[in-house]
């Protein structure tokens, strides 16, 4: 074997804030895709961008396959900074041909896969499915992609799993990973990085940086551009017009933990036409609240559970906060966390749903 050595450069990744969408360049979907999302009851005046968003998020439910090659010798690496400031070492990875299935001569894609169910996602809609070699036991979305990988614990974290299926890179979410897991992982040579969310923007940028290290950059451009037009619908649909209704959205109820100011679903409730009841800033992004700054908030929605079973849990382990708005106006909701929890491709499916609960009489 002949020794290579390359001294790392740098390699840009996209910032956190890039909201602008870029024009993507065309590409054919298989027929199958054309119905992609057609359960979901969308107004005509989003129709359009519900159409480019499931252009773009044909990814997500078929993948094109490349033959994995073995790796050339004298491949490069790159020194990268992860969204937490965290420096690495990646081995790069030629951007993929732009003829779908083509095998690029020499191009040895990564073997990589997610400790967490968003990235888990993204990587599905991103990256072709035989480049990921595993998924975490709390992966459950595509159901037929996951279905067909080997699962990793992560609580405590199998690492003589992961070993076994080799993975050259793992991605991390900050708050489901802890850093030991990541020493850990370096310390096996498994590159760790680690991503971080305040606003739906974020979501798109880790689409496009998730291109950018694993050598499919036009293809992460195209579904991250399709939501940020699906996202400026909802935005150019925000008239100022009628009531704004003031959500808390938990995450759990006993103790009380709550979606903090600086968190996606705060941009999730805007554009449904609502607003986050929690306009104080805190240091953690899912705050505990006390039963008495609730009582003051005094929300005139809550999502979290539906009327009846927070009645009998939340309601009824603190009875006095049944003299808020929510509880006295029955505005207590119940929302599929898979979808408006994750910080993944399907972030903004929650937000017709919330829109349909805040206003009803949208809907009609």
């Amino acid at each position: 074997m002949v020794a290579f050595s390359m001294a790392p450069t740098n390699l840009h990744l996209p910032n956190s804030d890039m909201t602008t969408p870029q024009k993507a360049k065309d590409t054919k979907a298989p027929q199958i895709l054309q119905q992609l999302w057609s359960s979901i009851q969308t107004k005509s005046h989003l129709s359009w961008s519900w159409s480019i968003g499931a252009i773009g998020l044909t990814l997500l439910m078929v993948g094109c396959q490349y033959r994995a090659q073995d790796q050339p010798a004298g491949s490069s690496t790159r020194q990268v900074i992860d969204k937490l400031g965290r420096k690495l070492e990646l081995r790069f990875v030629p951007e993929e041909s732009e003829k779908a299935g083509e095998v690029i001569p020499g191009r040895q894609p990564l073997r990589i896969m997610a400790l967490s169910a968003a990235l888990t996602e993204m990587l599905f809609a991103l990256v072709p499915d035989s480049e990921i070699v595993g998924v975490s036991h709390a992966c459950n979305y595509p159901p037929d992609k996951v279905a067909n990988k080997p699962k990793v614990n992560t609580y405590p974290v199998d690492f003589e799993r992961i070993i076994l299926l080799k993975p050259e890179l793992v991605l991390a979410e900050e708050g489901i990973v802890s850093f030991e897991t990541a020493a850990q992982l370096e310390r096996l040579k498994i590159s760790c990085y680690f991503f971080k969310y305040d606003r739906l923007a974020d979501i798109w940028a880790a689409m496009d940086t998730i291109g950018v290290l694993t050598g499919h950059k036009r293809r992460a451009r195209l579904v991250s551009d399709s939501l940020r037009r699906v996202q400026q619908t909802y935005e150019i649909a925000l008239n100022g017009e009628g009531s704004t209704p003031r959500v808390l959205s938990l995450v759990s109820d006993k103790p009380i933990y709550a979606w903090g100011r600086e968190t996606m679903m705060t941009d999730q409730l805007r554009l449904a036409g609502g607003a986050n009841a929690i306009t104080e800033r805190f240091a953690k992004a899912y705050p505990e609240l006390t039963r008495e700054y609730v009582l003051k908030l005094n929300p005139d929605v809550i999502f979290g559970g539906d009327m009846r079973s927070l009645d009998s849990s939340f309601f009824n382990f603190y009875p006095e906060l049944r003299s808020i708005k929510a509880y006295r106006k029955n505005q207590c909701y119940k929302l599929d966390a898979d979808i408006s929890t994750r910080p993944g491709p399907r972030a903004l499916q929650s937000v017709e749903r919330m829109k349909a609960l805040l206003h009803p009489e949208a809907s009609k």
